[in-house]
């Protein structure tokens, strides 16, 4: 009896620990998928405003999904948006990692 009774409540337990974690997620107001263009100056302002927010479940928003283009010259290097781009990127990376 006693092994069934501590079973209940570990199930218990466990599914009031996901209900409650659930609800906490409802709460996240990180963004789905973020694709950033070099050339799009506007959207990567907004992306750069985006990271000085806060998501009350995660801290730093940090997007789902994150796809970076790069454009590049015919010499194989980078433009300078790109490399504007890149940068904001790293800086966002970083502030995460801390």
């Amino acid at each position: 009896m006693p092994g069934k009774l501590k079973a209940r409540l570990a199930k218990l337990e466990q599914q009031l620990s996901e209900r409650v974690m659930r609800q906490e997620l409802r709460k996240c107001n990180c963004p789905g998928i973020t694709i950033l263009l070099p050339n799009d100056v506007e959207h990567l302002e907004q992306f750069e405003a985006q990271v000085s927010l806060t998501c009350p479940v995660h801290g730093l928003r940090w997007p789902e999904r994150l796809l970076v283009v790069n454009f590049v010259h015919m010499n194989k290097t980078l433009t300078e948006e790109s490399v504007r781009l890149n940068q904001a990127v790293d800086v966002y990376h970083s502030r995460r990692l801390e």
